[in-house]
């Protein structure tokens, strides 16, 4: 395969109770304010290829969000 290494990461491995206990700690996290997601750009389902390009073009500072109604 050469010089590329592929990362995996599975989480089907883990309890539910174990992923429960991390939903509740990330739950807190947010709460107390030291998480918060940044989300750069919001585009609608119908601008889905515009919002993909932005993505590849390596530039964004935070999520893209897709909306659907």
């Amino acid at each position: 395969m050469g010089s590329k290494k592929a990362i995996f990461h599975s989480t089907g491995s883990r309890s539910l109770s174990e992923k429960n206990k991390d939903l509740i700690f990330l739950k807190e996290l947010i709460a107390a304010g030291k998480i918060k997601s940044v989300i750069d750009r919001t585009y609608p389902l119908k601008q889905m290829a515009k919002a993909h390009r932005y993505v590849e073009k390596g530039h964004k500072k935070g999520n893209v969000i897709i909306t659907v109604k």
